[in-house]
């Protein structure tokens, strides 16, 4: 029962929707990708099979674009949040298991707002603060916060042409 919504809380809601987590169509274009590219392997290589997602028909090239995106955007994620889950696990006390942390650290990103006790008010402040960034980059996802740090940083904005 944790597993599913531990899975639930990391793919979060749908498109456009307040929730953190990779989405609903991020987790569906993998998936769909995946499948996709096992049927291309077992095909010839002349063969051309577009694939329909999101009402859409999509091209190899522009599917692989699609993925590769998505893909991206789903490792960001998971980097976040196992280096925040790491960390905080460093500043817990030690009833708190891996799988706690990991829990917590994925109810923060996906702005679920479950927890497994290690949120309350005695907490860590490093704790607490690892949290509240999570809970940042989830709700403004991962993209713009990586422009906003980098202008912020560097002073250079992001072109995206």
């Amino acid at each position: 029962m944790p597993f599913i919504v531990f899975a639930a809380m990391f793919i979060g809601g749908a498109w456009g929707g307040t929730v953190g987590g990779i989405k609903i169509i991020r987790a569906v274009l993998i998936l769909k990708g995946c499948r996709w590219q096992v049927k291309k392997a077992l095909l010839s290589q002349n063969t051309v099979k577009p694939i329909t997602f999101d009402r859409k028909r999509l091209l190899p090239d522009e599917m692989n674009e699609e993925l590769a995106s998505a893909t991206t955007f789903t490792i960001m994620f998971l980097v976040i949040l196992l280096t925040c889950t790491f960390v905080s696990m460093y500043f817990l006390p030690e009833q708190y298991s891996f799988f706690d942390a990991l829990f917590e650290s994925t109810a923060a990103q996906s702005t679920a707002g479950l927890s497994v006790g290690i949120t309350d008010p005695s907490m860590s402040p490093v704790v607490e603060s690892i949290y509240i960034f999570q809970m940042w980059v989830g709700r403004l996802e991962i993209i713009p916060v990586f422009a906003f740090l980098r202008a912020f940083f560097l002073g250079v904005p992001l072109k995206l042409s």
